[in-house]
């Protein structure tokens, strides 16, 4: 998984404190950017794990 960039983690801390007035900590931050990469990376795999199977027929993602 690719790490966060300092610009990211810049972007959750001050996103954070807009939103809910806390103030993260470098390590805060850098585990939600973590986190929030690994969730859109599993969206990722979904997805083209159900586009591939729509092609090749199989569709034992609706069971």
């Amino acid at each position: 998984m690719p790490e966060p960039s300092k610009k990211f983690i810049s972007y959750i801390k001050n996103m954070v404190f807009e939103k809910s007035g806390k103030i993260l900590s470098e390590e805060e931050a850098w585990d939600a950017a973590n986190n929030l990469i690994g969730f859109f990376e599993v969206l990722h795999k979904i997805d083209c794990r159900t586009k591939n199977d729509k092609h090749t027929g199989n569709q034992s993602y609706i069971e």
